[in-house]
């Protein structure tokens, strides 16, 4: 029988638990110790287990291998007591499916849960639908209209992030969008983690949730960039790698990169590029990430690189400006450079950058807050133009 067990939770958890999941007819078993949930998850699995943050992860961790082995398809969900990222990313990391700070709100109880249950192949509850025929409307009226409801419906729904949105880490040093999916990497725990932004009809609303937190084996990554086959970074010892998605990011090949400061890496859909701070140069990598061409940066000391689906688009200077790099036929041509309107904050050096929901994103390794503006507000702030040749730019 679907049903939830709570772990270890207070007595006025267990009451709130309770009314919450009674207004939908699914029951709420009480457990007092670890022991005796392990026992449980062995005879008899819940839907989904709910249970308040321990002061160490070692019970998460212990939890979690438990319901690997025992039940597969039990997640559980961490009672944070304040809404912190901290002790929320420490349960992240540890297992949990999601996290539900206080004061608990009825809705986000349900919607965690179901959430959880519906993605591991169970359902908890299902809601009820009451059908209403609407006699007073044309069939075909009737139709037209729902079909532009269901469709604006969809589209608030699928709608991008806020224009920003807390990483809860302030060591970032490599940023990328895939789709609703984003990619994160922290140099300082060897880490790369990989993001879902949540749908939903309001902004504010459409979170990031941890989907995957991969522990690197072989470096410190600095830069990110995903390719259709493989997750690429830059590590700390100037060594281009592609990984396998799974389990500590298995390097499949390895390259020295040029220069000696890479602060950029995209995928063009075709091929890597990077750019390098020191050398000014922006190189054009094969598949074995050998250079195939180099053009030289229409801004001085670059600091970020990014692809919206066309073109390049190169950061760097301070204060911080952008240009785009199109390439036609044999050559490359420049478009802009725009200022960058204090997005980070005065002198402050963005740490990577990506394209993403027709807007710029920044990161810098100071800061957990991923800031971005929109590519046409960035455009009206041009000052001034260049073009170039292939892998020989000329400023005008």
């Amino acid at each position: 029988m679907a049903r939830v067990m709570l772990l270890c939770c207070g007595k006025n958890d267990v009451t709130q638990m309770q009314k919450i999941f009674g207004s939908v007819n699914v029951a709420c078993e009480t457990v007092t110790s670890y022991d005796a949930a392990y026992e449980r998850i062995a005879t008899d699995p819940p839907s989904v287990v709910f249970l308040p943050k321990p002061e160490t992860t070692e019970p998460l961790i212990a939890l979690r291998d438990t319901l690997k082995s025992k039940s597969p398809a039990t997640p559980f969900i961490v009672l944070v007591p304040e809404n912190k990222s901290g002790p929320a990313m420490e349960a992240l990391r540890a297992g949990a499916y999601d996290c539900l700070a206080k004061p608990y709100e009825k809705l986000d109880v349900l919607a965690a849960a179901k959430r959880a249950t519906t993605r591991s192949g169970r359902t908890l509850f299902v809601a009820k639908v009451t059908k209403r025929r609407r006699r007073d409307i044309p069939l075909i009226s009737g139709l037209v209209v729902g079909l532009l409801l269901g469709w604006i419906f969809l589209k608030q729904l699928n709608g991008p992030p806020p224009r920003s949105l807390s990483l809860g880490s302030a060591n970032l040093s490599g940023l990328q969008w895939e789709g609703r999916a984003l990619w994160v990497g922290d140099w300082y725990d060897s880490t790369v983690t990989s993001y879902r932004l949540e749908k939903s009809l309001f902004p504010k609303s459409r979170r990031l949730v941890t989907e995957n937190l991969f522990k690197m084996q072989d470096g410190q990554p600095i830069l990110v960039c995903n390719t259709p086959e493989t997750l690429v970074t830059i590590g700390a010892d100037l060594k281009m790698r592609s990984h396998q998605r799974s389990v500590g990011l298995p390097t499949v090949q390895s390259a020295p990169i040029p220069g000696t400061d890479p602060t950029g890496l995209a995928w063009d859909g075709e091929f890597l590029w990077s750019v390098d701070r020191q050398t000014n140069l922006l190189y054009r990598h094969a598949s074995d990430f050998k250079v195939l061409d180099t053009v030289k940066s229409l801004i001085e000391k670059p600091v970020g690189l990014a692809w919206d689906g066309k073109t390049l688009w190169v950061m760097g200077g301070m204060p911080l400006r952008v240009a785009q790099l199109v390439s036609v036929k044999d050559s490359y041509i420049w478009k802009g450079p725009y200022l960058v309107k204090s997005m980070l904050g005065e002198q402050v050096v963005p740490s990577g950058m990506s394209f993403g929901f027709g807007r710029l994103w920044l990161i810098s390794g100071g800061n957990p807050v991923m800031v971005s503006s929109a590519v046409p507000m960035i455009e009206k702030e041009k000052i001034g133009w260049a073009s170039s040749k292939k892998g020989k730019p000329n400023a005008n």
